[in-house]
């Protein structure tokens, strides 16, 4: 995961952080506060995890293309 320069509190109202990547890749760094959902399982586990259907979603991953795949 590339440098990112962000400050992010898991207490922030309306903002969530999506991390599309493997568990794996999420247990070896992920940004904290960041909510895992795998791009593999994205459309069976979104309506569950995402609960605020008014928040703004902020889509990561690696490179990029699992994120362009999930938004």
């Amino acid at each position: 995961m590339g440098r990112v320069n962000l400050i992010y509190s898991r207490n922030e109202k309306g903002i969530i952080l999506l991390d599309v990547r493997s568990e794996a890749e999420y247990a070896e760094k992920h940004i904290p506060g960041s909510l895992l959902i795998p791009v593999e399982t994205i459309e069976t586990q979104a309506m569950e995890k995402l609960k605020d259907k008014d928040a703004a979603i902020f889509v990561y991953c690696r490179s990029g293309n699992r994120s362009a795949v999930a938004a």
